[in-house]
């Protein structure tokens, strides 16, 4: 497949060149995205314990105010104390995990660029039955993938969306989860698994306005999980290029 240029991104010898201001943590940098997305978090690298986003967080149990994308310099961030969430030093593979507390902690990007159709790569693990991301489109309806209080891994559209069954995946385990939110071609994928489809749901048009890490838009309903990489294309991959990204988390954070 052949890299966008996105937001002055560009491919060097097929790796991403990413934002030149970022602040690596002391473990060894995550491999480049591919192909290029519009926003990528990992927490290898990006994650600052103050607001003005000068002092890297490599302590374990450190609080994190601020995580920065990769590709274009975003933030998620939470500006009150209480509500942080802390870096694990040693989540998955060795590497760094942001940690949410199931209580309050959350991180916001109150702007967000990103076209719909997207898709979507979560590298996480979760205990508590929760939100764990959540996108709002300023035209059309939330998009959320989270856990239910039956235990099963939900992609939900407007109230109605497709699971993985509970008996599909065991809760505390690490996993790279991609949704394609497409409309009625959308689907849902665990790992390297048989996507599940969404043939139950009307394309939705309308940009993304926003999203949130860890909870809904006011800190409720919060999710006790970790999150290694949190990664959003401004497109529905194919299923090709879907292989490529999941290969690169897995390749990296060894999941299955």
């Amino acid at each position: 497949a052949t890299a966008s240029l996105i937001n002055g991104g560009m491919m060097n010898g097929g790796h991403a060149m990413v934002n030149a201001g970022l602040i690596r943590s002391a473990v060894s940098g995550p491999p480049a995205d591919f192909p290029t997305p519009a926003y990528s978090w990992w927490a290898d690298e990006g994650l600052y314990s103050d607001d003005a986003h000068t002092t890297p967080q490599t302590t374990n149990g450190g609080v994190i105010a601020n995580w920065e994308d990769r590709i274009v310099g975003a933030f998620l961030a939470q500006a009150t104390d209480s509500h942080r969430p802390t870096l694990n030093t040693s989540a998955q593979n060795g590497k760094y995990g942001v940690s949410f507390d199931g209580t309050d902690n959350h991180l916001e990007q109150a702007s967000l660029t990103l076209a719909t159709p997207f898709t979507e790569f979560c590298v996480f693990k979760i205990t508590k039955e929760a939100f764990n991301t959540r996108i709002a489109v300023s035209t059309g309806p939330t998009f959320v993938t989270g856990k239910d209080n039956t235990d099963n891994l939900e992609m939900d559209i407007a109230g109605a969306g497709p699971l993985v069954p509970a008996a599909s995946w065991t809760t505390d385990t690490f996993y790279i989860l991609c949704s394609v939110y497409n409309g009625a071609s959308g689907r849902i994928r665990l790992n390297d698994a048989t996507a599940i489809t969404v043939p139950n749901i009307s394309p939705s048009t309308g940009a993304a306005d926003s999203r949130i890490l860890g909870a809904d838009s006011s800190g409720a309903n919060a999710a006790i999980m970790t999150m290694c990489a949190y990664v959003l294309y401004g497109s529905a991959l194919s299923s090709a290029d879907e292989t490529s990204e999941r290969n690169i988390l897995n390749g990296y954070y060894a999941i299955f």
